[in-house]
């Protein structure tokens, strides 16, 4: 017999948690000039935690390729201080992989 779900389930609390903390750090943490006005839309990790697929969008569609380039540069950056802040889940995300609009990782 299946249990009834209590709501809210673990996995989307924490997708959340990346959302914003991810967000917060592109907004504070990106110091390159050439990135573009970054907006994080959605996370998706894994059951294990150990990837998360994150989806973007940036303002102005011209710098997207540099910005794609800049969010790779800064990739092991990001994941680290992700990992000092987001303490609830022992493995912290770890693979980027960019795609259209689709950054895995951090």
């Amino acid at each position: 017999m299946k249990k009834p779900q209590r709501g809210y389930a673990r996995q989307d609390r924490v997708k959340e948690q990346i959302m914003r903390e991810l967000a917060e750090l592109v907004r504070t943490g990106l110091k390159d000039p050439r990135a573009g006005f970054i907006t994080v839309n959605e996370v998706e990790v894994t059951r294990d935690y150990s990837h998360a697929t994150v989806f973007y969008t940036v303002l102005n569609q011209d710098v997207r390729e540099i910005t794609e380039e800049v969010l790779e540069h800064a990739r092991g950056h990001l994941r680290s201080e992700l990992a000092k802040t987001h303490q609830t889940v022992q493995k912290s995300p770890n693979s980027i992989s960019n795609t259209t609009n689709r950054w895995n990782a951090v």
